[in-house]
């Protein structure tokens, strides 16, 4: 299948409530593309100390088979992520003083918050291979880090 999402939504919007507060929220969606884990494929082949090669459940055929076939790595790597929450406080304009300041905001922001996927690996985003669009690899890449963030706005 297709390395790249073949398709992709986002969601965002902000609600205003008791005047001065904003909430923002954006929410991702790409899907329709696979992804090589080839992370648990190397734990499968040769540290042997993936799932289900331990298991002892597993039967010693389909073990084999995962030990030995990279293509059963390849996984669907649909996801949804909620990218960006904040929560936005407009000062009053009497908290303001006189100093020339004409308007303030105080915002508290979180960043790469959730992810849902049924993705194998830690994170169907990362691709070990950068730009080339034929392929992509998760081979130890590093996920999306998670912030938080807070900021004080000032207008003159």
């Amino acid at each position: 299948g297709p390395a790249v999402p073949t398709r992709e939504i986002g969601f965002s919007n902000t609600f205003t409530f008791l005047k001065n507060f904003r909430v923002y929220a954006l929410l991702d969606y790409k899907g329709g593309h696979y992804l090589f884990n080839y992370k648990e494929y190397n734990r499968c082949r040769f540290q042997t100390n993936c799932a289900l090669v331990a298991d002892p459940s597993v039967d010693a055929t389909t073990k084999i088979l995962f030990q030995t076939v990279p293509a059963l790595y390849i996984d669907k790597a649909d996801f949804v992520k909620l990218r960006d929450v904040s929560l936005t406080y407009t000062l009053p304009q009497g908290l303001l003083g006189r100093k020339g300041t004409s308007g303030a905001s105080l915002i508290l922001a979180g960043h790469n918050l959730a992810q849902w996927t049924k993705y194998g690996g830690i994170d169907p985003e990362v691709n070990t291979t950068a730009n080339r669009s034929f392929v992509r690899v998760d081979a130890y890449a590093a996920p999306m880090n998670r912030r938080v963030s807070l900021a004080l706005n000032l207008s003159y």
